[in-house]
C-alpha cells in the first residue's frame, strides 16, 4: 500500500519542479524584456538581416541602385514574410525569412508579457486579492522588505517612473503614491498589512495620515464588486518608515488631538519604524555594553562610533540610553569620521 503512495508523492513532486522551472522561466524573459536586456530577438533580428542582405545580394545584384533598393525592401519584408516572397527565395533567404519570422513573433510576445501583466496584475490587486501584504515606495528599504517577505502574497506598488520588474522580488504595479487614489487601485482596504516608505518622512507620513483616515471612515456604500466575496478590513499592520523621530512624535501628537476633536478615537494607530533604529537597538541588545563593563570593572562605559551617518547617530542615541547601570559613570563616545568637523558643528 505504500508504494502507490510513494510514486504518487514523487509524482507530484516533478510536476511542481516543472511548474516551478515555467513560471522562473516566465519571470525571467519579463525580466529582461522589461529592462532591455533580451538578446534573443535581437540576435536573430541581425542575423536575418545578414543573411537577408547576402541571398537577396546573390539573386538580384547587378550593379543598379534598382537592385540595391530591390534587395534592401526584400530583406525588410523578411520580418513581415508574404507567399509571393518565399516564392522568389533562395536557400540563404529562406533562412532570413524564418529569422526574420521568429524575431517578430518573439519581439510581440515579449511586448505583450511586458505590457500586458501589469494591467493584469492591477486587475488582480483590485478585485481579486485579500489578505495581501501591500509594500508602497520605491527606496532600497521598501525594496528589501518586498523581496524578503516569505509565505504572503505581496504587492509592490512603485511610482510610473520606476522600472517594472526586478531581479529579486514579487510583483510591482505602477501606479504612483497618491494614498487617496491606491485605496481603491491597490486594493488597499483588502490588504492585511500595509508599509509605507517614500524616501521622504514627510510624504511618508502624510501618506499614513491619508490612509489612517480612509480606513477609519469607510465608505458608505460599498463596491459592486462585493460579490465577490472580499469583506473590506482595517490592516493588522500600517508600518510608516520614518528616520527622524521628532516628525514621528509630532505626527502621533496631530492624530491624537484629531481623534479628540472627533467623534471617537482612531481605531487605527500606524506603526512607524526605522532600520537604523532597530539595527541599533538589536546589537546592543545583544552586546550589552553596561554589562562588559560591570564584568571587567571598568568604571564606564567607552564607546567608538566609526563614521556618523544616520547609523551612528542612532547607536550613538542607543549607547547614551543604555550604558548607565549601577554604580558606572556616565558613558564616553568617541566617533570618528572624515569629516568631523562639520559632524561637530551640526551635533
Amino acid at each position: 500500500m505504500s508504494m502507490p503512495s510513494s510514486f504518487d508523492d514523487d509524482d507530484h513532486k516533478e510536476r511542481a519542479s516543472i511548474i516551478a522551472r515555467i513560471r522562473q522561466g516566465i519571470r525571467a524573459v519579463v525580466v529582461a524584456a522589461a529592462e532591455g536586456r533580451l538578446a534573443l530577438p535581437v540576435m536573430l533580428g541581425a542575423t536575418a538581416i545578414v543573411l537577408g542582405l547576402i541571398g537577396w545580394s546573390i539573386e538580384y545584384f547587378n550593379g543598379r541602385i534598382e537592385s540595391v533598393a530591390g534587395i534592401i525592401v526584400r530583406t525588410i519584408q523578411s520580418f513581415f514574410p508574404s507567399t509571393t516572397l518565399l516564392a522568389e527565395s533562395n536557400k540563404l533567404t529562406l533562412v532570413a525569412i524564418m529569422l526574420g519570422t521568429m524575431a517578430t513573433f518573439l519581439s510581440l510576445v515579449v511586448m505583450s508579457f511586458a505590457t500586458l501583466r501589469e494591467r493584469i496584475m492591477r486587475s488582480y490587486a483590485r478585485y481579486l486579492w485579500s489578505n495581501h501584504v501591500a509594500v508602497i515606495g520605491d527606496t532600497p528599504i521598501a525594496r528589501q522588505i518586498a523581496a524578503e517577505w516569505r509565505g504572503e502574497r505581496v504587492l509592490h506598488v512603485v511610482a510610473f517612473d520606476a522600472p517594472l520588474t526586478l531581479e529579486k522580488g514579487p510583483v510591482r504595479v505602477r501606479l504612483g503614491t497618491d494614498a487617496a487614489v491606491l485605496m481603491d487601485a491597490a486594493g488597499l482596504r483588502y490588504a492585511k498589512r500595509i508599509i509605507v516608505d517614500l524616501g521622504s518622512d514627510t510624504a511618508t507620513l502624510s501618506a499614513g495620515r491619508i490612509l489612517t483616515h480612509r480606513f477609519d471612515n469607510p465608505p458608505a456604500s460599498l463596491p459592486v464588486w462585493q460579490w465577490l466575496g472580499r469583506k473590506p478590513r482595517r490592516p493588522d499592520t500600517l508600518a510608516l518608515r520614518v528616520a527622524e523621530p521628532l516628525l514621528a512624535d509630532q505626527f502621533f501628537d496631530v492624530m491624537d488631538a484629531e481623534g479628540r476633536e472627533g467623534a471617537a478615537a482612531a481605531a487605527l494607530r500606524p506603526l512607524v519604524f526605522d532600520e537604523n533604529r532597530g539595527i541599533a537597538r538589536l546589537v546592543l541588545a545583544r552586546h550589552p555594553l553596561f554589562k562588559i563593563a560591570a564584568t571587567s570593572g571598568h568604571r564606564r562605559v567607552h564607546a567608538v562610533i566609526i563614521g556618523f551617518g544616520d547609523l551612528g547617530e542612532k547607536l550613538l542615541d542607543q549607547v547614551m540610553l543604555t550604558s548607565i547601570a549601577g554604580s558606572l559613570g556616565a558613558p564616553r563616545v568617541t566617533v570618528l569620521d572624515r569629516q568631523a568637523t562639520r559632524r561637530a558643528a551640526e551635533f
